[in-house]
Order: C-alpha cells, then structure tokens, then sequence
C-alpha cells in the first residue's frame, strides 16, 4: 500500500468539515448522504465496509475514506458542490487513483504530482486558512 493511503483519510474530513465553509446547506449534505446510502446496495464484497452517510463521518473508518475518494465522492458529489470546488475534489481523486495505480508510468507519476501541487496552491484560497494543515502540505 502507498504511503499516501492515510493522507486522503485526514483530507475527506476535512473537506466534509469544510462544506459549512462552501455553504452548502444541509439539504444537500442530506442529499449527499441518501446518495451514499443508496449506493450501499450496488457495493461489491470486493469492499470490507458499505458506505455510511456524511453524518457519521468522523466515524468513518479508513476503508470507507478510500472507497469514498476513488469512488463514491465523484459521484455523489457531483451537482452538489460549487463547480470549483466538485473540480477541487476530483483533482484529488484524480491524483490519487494514478498514484495508487500498479506499475505507474513515471509520466504519470509526475502528472499526480502537478495535480497534487494544484490541488494544495488551492485548498487555502476555497477552503480558508483554518483548514490548511500539515497534513496538506505534506501532499
């Protein structure tokens, strides 16, 4: 397992608590969560946990974190988010499907690195300087 793995668990907490500052209204954090909820169904046992709505995030265990980055997020977040900040999310997604990809291409290794780098260049100016830590940084 890459050593980035435990990264993206601290940054989806982060970017749900980051929600209230993008105002989203909890409506949409409700829509959000009947979407993860009703996707429960369609998750194959190749995954140990089924997902779990974003109001028990800060229960969430790593594999629920993974799945909902490489998978689950771009789709329920999508018509949700502001357009720069779903844009923000999928950089991430992004970035982190290449680098937990096998046999990574250097090319493609270097790409995550530029989307990482942009994705961090970002995260003060949408989320506010209260949410940027070490752990953002350490992209």
């Amino acid at each position: 397992m890459p050593r980035y793995s435990k990264k993206s668990n601290f940054i989806v907490v982060i970017f749900k608590k980051a929600l209230v500052l993008v105002r989203i209204q909890s409506s949409n954090v409700n829509i959000i969560t009947n979407r993860l909820l009703s996707l429960k169904s369609k998750i194959t046992c190749d995954f140990s946990r089924k997902p779990r709505g974003l109001n028990k995030v800060l229960r969430w265990k790593a594999t629920e974190f993974r799945l909902f980055l490489l998978y689950t997020g771009p789709i329920v977040l999508k018509g949700i988010l502001l357009n720069e900040c779903y844009i923000h999310f999928i950089c991430l997604h992004v970035a982190f499907r290449i680098i937990l990809s096998p046999n990574i291409p250097e090319k493609m290794l270097n790409f995550s690195e530029k989307i990482l780098i942009h994705f961090v260049e970002n995260f003060e100016e949408l989320y506010g300087e209260q949410f940027v830590s070490h752990n953002i940084h350490g992209l």
